[in-house]
């Protein structure tokens, strides 16, 4: 099943058709009725009640999420300081860990 804006690319469809090996894309699904059908499939997966296929689902990030601050520099002016978090399409939760130990002022 695809939805979305650009599912209704001919180009994007001509590669999934490829990499799916599928002579067809199920395209009669509008994007509501998409996240209904996930959303139950994800919970009779987890469920003990049903059997189900397995199946693997993956959230992403659409954007980057950075960490942008301005930081002051030994001779008295600031220096903007940008660091990415998430990159782009990268499978959310994930963890980060940044150490900010070496201008510990900046933060006071």
């Amino acid at each position: 099943i695809i939805v979305g804006g650009a599912s209704r690319v001919p180009k994007v469809q001509q590669i999934l058709m490829e990499v799916t090996e599928k002579s067809e894309l199920g395209k009669a699904v509008n994007s509501d009725e998409a996240a209904a059908l996930g959303a139950s499939f994800a919970a009779g997966a987890i469920s003990k009640g049903f059997r189900t296929k397995k199946f693997g689902m993956r959230d992403i990030t659409l954007y980057p999420i950075e960490l942008s601050y301005n930081r002051s520099v030994e001779d008295g002016s600031s220096k903007h300081v940008r660091r990415v978090l998430s990159s782009r399409y990268s499978v959310i939760p994930q963890k980060k860990i940044m150490t900010f130990n070496k201008f510990l002022e900046d933060f006071q």
